[in-house]
């Protein structure tokens, strides 16, 4: 392992609970009517200048949850600045995700048993997430930040020659990828849960769209890859991505429109192919307008 500025093999710290809204409250006071009217306009535009931020950068050092799939016991490390995340495996596999807003990660309760556990968020968390948000309406939405960027960086690429069969489907066996930045999102009026994840493979060829499919007792649920990145070309060195994920959205669910993003991931794995694998994940943000 390479040396690490901050190693955290479990969950973040999180120090603010579900519901908390104490960066949203504001203090009452008997003040002049003409300067109450003041701060009520400042406060407007405040207000509707967030909503219209051109760019809204994920933060990097702070507000990330790890999942795995031997509770929070798989040995992949992360290497975590301010300005990046870096995943090491070695026959393993492990992903840091939050629920991006506005004004940084949401508060989650950590306390949680699935969160202490490492596991999967539970079916109706995308609904939670979209409840809590009723009030401040800080979540992204991809009608409004449509525009999605980010820097990636992998030591080596990972053995793709069984990561799909012949229909484009992921197999079990070769489900393994480099890197990967996962975006979660809701179908516009719906709490109907959709999910596109942009990944960085050996061989398989651009911008093919990779279907996965998986069954969690009685619920069927589908997601897709794209291709963002392949080859060992650039191995080892930062590559700029710059994606529309509106039109990538469409492209894939052509008679849906998207709606808020509830949670977005990034992730290296290499347990299925038993290989080894540093992925580094920098800058992610998301746009208004091409950035």
């Amino acid at each position: 392992m390479s040396p690490a500025s901050a190693m955290v093999p479990h969950t973040c710290d999180i120090n603010r609970q579900i519901g908390s809204t104490d960066g949203q409250r504001r203090m009452r006071f008997p003040i002049p009517t003409l300067t109450a009217l003041v701060i009520l306009a400042l406060a407007f535009a405040d207000i509707t200048g967030a909503s219209g931020q051109q760019t809204v950068a994920l933060e990097m050092g702070s507000g990330w949850l790890r999942r795995d799939w031997d509770e929070c016991e798989d040995p992949s490390r992360l290497i975590q600045t301010d300005r990046s995340i870096t995943i090491q495996t070695e026959k393993s596999a492990s992903l840091y995700w939050q629920v991006p807003t506005r004004h940084g990660p949401m508060p989650i309760d950590t306390d949680e048993d699935w969160i202490q556990e490492c596991d999967r968020p539970p079916r109706d968390f995308a609904s939670e997430v979209q409840e809590m948000d009723q009030e401040s309406g800080v979540l992204l939405d991809i009608q409004d930040h449509r525009y999605l960027s980010w820097k990636w960086r992998v030591s080596n690429t990972v053995d793709d020659s069984e990561t799909v069969d012949r229909k484009g489907k992921v197999q079990l066996r070769g489900d393994d990828f480099a890197a990967k930045f996962g975006i979660s999102m809701l179908r516009k009026g719906s709490t109907d849960l959709r999910e596109i994840a942009y990944v960085w493979t050996r061989s398989l060829p651009k911008e093919s769209v990779l279907v996965q499919e998986k069954r969690i007792l009685f619920w069927k649920f589908k997601y897709h890859r794209i291709v963002a990145e392949s080859g060992e070309e650039n191995a080892g060195s930062w590559v700029n991505e710059v994606r529309d994920l509106y039109a990538d959205y469409k492209r894939i669910y052509p008679d849906e429109e998207p709606g808020r993003i509830v949670r977005v991931y990034v992730m290296t794995d290499s347990d299925n192919t038993q290989g080894a694998v540093t992925g580094s994940f920098s800058d992610l943000a998301f746009h208004k307008s091409p950035p």
